[in-house]
């Protein structure tokens, strides 16, 4: 499916857009470059073009990833937080 980081790099938070085929829960799992688990966002979403927007807080700068999935959909990326 159609995905999308914007901007990329950021430095205070970053959107990410999808669209889902069918409603239903979206997550996204967001990794350190030591791939551990920095945060989990689970919501459920319509049909459609959707947005999520990620806040780092207080975590350090570097590359981070992020894995979206939605039932059968999935898809990951890379993004870079600047400091």
């Amino acid at each position: 499916h159609e995905m999308s980081l914007y901007p990329n790099p950021f430095s205070t938070s970053t959107t990410i857009e999808y669209e889902l085929t069918r409603p239903g829960t979206m997550r996204i799992t967001i990794y350190n470059q030591h791939v551990r688990q920095v945060e989990v966002i689970e919501q459920s979403q319509p049909q459609g073009l959707n947005k999520i927007m990620w806040a780092p807080g207080k975590l350090p700068g570097g590359i981070y990833y992020f894995r979206l999935q939605a039932g059968k959909q999935a898809a990951s990326g890379k993004m870079v937080l600047m400091r």
